[in-house]
């Protein structure tokens, strides 16, 4: 479970003369809360929640997508 923000900028840009775009992308974002953990060891405690907290706290990337319009 995990609460974030997370923004996507980005653009399209059309290849001329075709149903084709290129479409870079940066990605941002930040985890605020974020646990997910079950023990599973030991018996006496299997499926109990640990609230482990995660080791990423931001994150950015980027990309670039190939879209084809039909």
């Amino acid at each position: 479970h995990s609460v974030r923000l997370n923004i996507d900028l980005g653009y399209r840009f059309p290849i001329r003369d075709t149903n084709i775009s290129i479409m870079p992308e940066v990605n941002i974002g930040e985890f605020f809360s974020s646990s997910s953990c079950d023990y599973t060891a030991p018996a006496s405690q299997l499926g109990v929640s640990c609230d482990q907290e995660s080791d990423v706290d931001a994150y950015i990337f980027a990309g670039v997508n190939v879209g084809i319009g039909f």
